[in-house]
């Protein structure tokens, strides 16, 4: 009796044998499909797992980036005080009511630095803080790092002298306004230490013959005493130090690398874009219109871009 097998791994349906015990003419063969089993399934599953998870611990890690060293620059001014007796946590608490931090419960950690937290973020171990009692001027969104440089630095004296540089001013404007603030200043001096080589950075393009430090002094309050009230020079160092902290605590190398662009030239889009945007949620999409432009390389028309070609400052109509 000849046996007859399937020759592409298929299953007989049960039939009525013929007579002669063949099976008949219409026989149907059925596949027979495999199962995974369950090492396999509980495989696929761990994987899918542990990809949700890389993912969640990437997210949470950028979130927690983002508290320590914001991505937006420094806001407006905030008049802070310190009252006395406070601990590090009321004034961690605080600073994040008066916005000058992002997340005060954070900060109050990174402040303490316990063994616990330093795999999650990058924070001062060892240091004990210890803050004077008194008033400051700081501004919003400081990175954690610029907040306690700031308070550190002690505050206001009594008899201090306040100049406030704006944002969005070009050099002779910021001449002016400086000179308005502060009498005791000759601008032929003041002049002369815009080109001073101690304002150099060392990403400023080499194919620039002079020095133009537009862009690389930082808008801000600075407190001067009798003994600066008349050094032209010190302010600008002070503007200038204060600029290469904010670009060093915000990375600049490593973003506009990320961009393609060399950091002098970040530092010009941030500056448009900052000018551009009326409010926070607005960077992003002024970001991607001017990226796009200068791929295409297409002319910018944004109001930032004329109102310096036609020396005003932000804010001011361009009719």
């Amino acid at each position: 009796m000849d046996s007859r097998q399937p020759d592409d791994g298929h299953l007989p349906v049960d039939r009525e044998p013929e007579p002669d015990g063949e099976p008949g003419p219409d026989v149907r063969w059925v596949r027979h499909r495999p199962t995974l089993g369950p090492v396999p399934r509980w495989g696929f599953v761990a994987l899918l797992v542990l990809f949700t998870m890389l993912v969640g611990y990437r997210m949470f890690m950028d979130w927690v980036s983002d508290q320590v060293i914001p991505t937006a620059l420094p806001g407006d001014e905030v008049e802070f005080t310190i009252e006395e007796g406070w601990s590090t946590s009321d004034v961690a608490l605080a600073l994040g009511d008066a916005g000058v931090v992002d997340n005060s419960a954070m900060f109050r950690q990174w402040m303490r630095c316990p063994s616990a937290m330093q795999w999650l973020i990058d924070c001062p171990a060892g240091v004990e803080y210890s803050f004077q009692a008194g008033d400051y001027v700081l501004r919003e969104h400081l990175t954690f790092e610029m907040a306690t440089s700031r308070l550190a630095e002690g505050p206001l004296p009594v008899d201090v002298i306040r100049v406030t540089v704006p944002e969005g001013m070009n050099l002779n404007q910021m001449v002016a306004r400086v000179l308005k603030q502060l009498p005791a200043f000759d601008e032929l001096e003041l002049r002369a230490a815009l080109t001073s080589d101690r304002l150099v950075w060392e990403h400023y393009p080499d194919d620039i013959r002079s020095l133009h430090v537009e862009g690389l002094l930082f808008p801000d309050t600075y407190q001067l005493d009798e003994s600066t009230v008349s050094d032209e020079l010190g302010l600008l160092i002070r503007m200038h130090r204060q600029f290469l902290k904010v670009v060093d605590d915000l990375a600049i190398e490593a973003r506009s690398a990320a961009l393609g662009i060399t950091p002098y030239d970040a530092v010009i889009l941030a500056s448009l874009i900052e000018e551009e945007a009326r409010i926070d949620a607005e960077r992003a999409k002024v970001s991607r219109v001017i990226h796009n432009r200068l791929d295409r390389g297409w002319l910018l028309g944004i109001d930032a871009t004329t109102r310096y070609a036609v020396g005003k400052t932000a804010g001011e109509p361009l009719d």
